[in-house]
């Protein structure tokens, strides 16, 4: 299978072909405007001389929005190569994030986003009607029962290099934190992280010039929906035997959605469950790879914490009982105090 740019080889002509056959136009209507499949850039995933998927695009200032993104084989990864391919337009136009829109309807792509390190930065509520109005042949129902009314924003941060490499050589040249680490990796967990204040606090540390000291819990989360959650306790104890030196705190994610409201949406991964946390510089984690190279979870990028900026996440903003967590948070850890440079958003 090839990824090819729209443009090349007339492929162009084909996709246009394909949507009418398809979807009955080349008109697409979202909240962020009015696209034409005729006009807009993308790249087709092709396998002998076949069309086997489609993602458009808009870029701007700082940003690529996804348009359009479809596979006509499912579960052969072929709209995860083209949103690979988005990423690395992304990263070549030194762009800082990728921006996508579904509908409250779409489970599939809501999942298929998320478990890619996509998080929901905004609901629109009845924008989808809206749409109807320029597009009335937009379905009020879809196939799985549940209206479209709503259109769901999701967005994923491009690495920063430069704050990712601060942040990865602060960790690395930490003794404590590579220990750690490779504890972690000893005990194959799924999805298996160092995640949120150990690290936090270890970077802003640093960049005070302050002796590094662990000041709080040693966060482990992993993500294995085969695993009870009462096995918390037993992998803690086994943590806290053989390392008694750290403060261990063992969470699978698979449970713990409902940690600050009741009946929330299981999160689907350890990404997706740190793109949850309350605020950008505690969304962070640590883990080493199958070749014992260190990488990062970052589902907001690193660039709020090697600048020591603390808000919350785009989820905390949206209602007082969510913002409401976010100061309570403040006022309870005191950070300035402590760290005299944060620059506090509220």
């Amino acid at each position: 299978m090839q990824i090819i740019d729209i443009d090349e080889q007339q492929q162009r002509k084909r996709v246009i072909k394909l949507f009418y056959e398809l979807w009955g136009s080349t008109k697409m209507v979202i909240s962020s405007g009015v696209y034409d499949i005729k006009n807009l850039k993308g790249f087709v995933a092709v396998q002998s001389n076949k069309i086997l998927g489609i993602v458009t695009y808009v870029s701007r200032k700082n940003e690529i929005e996804v348009i359009f993104l479809d596979s006509l084989l499912e579960n052969q990864g072929i709209g995860s190569k083209l949103l690979i391919e988005i990423e690395k337009l992304c990263a070549r136009e030194s762009k800082n994030k990728i921006k996508v829109i579904t509908t409250n309807d779409n489970l599939h792509a809501l999942n298929f986003y998320k478990k890619r390190g996509y998080t929901v930065l905004n609901v629109l509520e009845n924008a989808v009607e809206k749409a109807r109005l320029i597009k009335p042949e937009i379905p009020q129902v879809a196939e799985n029962g549940i209206a479209i009314k709503d259109e769901i924003i999701l967005q994923k941060i491009i690495s920063n290099f430069e704050s990712d490499k601060i942040v990865k050589s602060i960790i690395s040249n930490n003794t404590d934190l590579m220990n750690i680490l490779n504890i972690i990796k000893k005990q194959n967990l799924t999805q298996s992280a160092l995640v949120a204040g150990s690290i936090r606090n270890t970077i802003w540390q640093k960049l005070h010039h302050q002796p590094f000291k662990l000041k709080s819990d040693v966060d482990v989360v992993f993500f294995d929906e085969c695993i009870p959650e009462k096995a918390n306790q037993e992998i803690q104890n086994h943590l806290e035997k053989i390392a008694p030196q750290y403060m261990w705190q063992v969470k699978n994610e698979a449970y713990m959605h409902n940690y600050d409201f009741s009946n929330q949406t299981p999160f689907n991964s350890v990404t997706d469950a740190v793109s949850h946390f309350v605020e950008t510089p505690t969304c962070i984690g640590a883990f080493l790879d199958d070749a014992h190279e260190l990488q990062l979870i970052e589902p907001f990028g690193t660039t709020d914490l090697v600048n020591l900026t603390v808000r919350p996440i785009p989820l905390f903003k949206q209602t007082d009982k969510y913002f409401n967590i976010y100061k309570e948070r403040l006022k309870s850890k005191n950070w300035q105090k402590e760290w005299p440079k944060l620059n506090i958003i509220i």
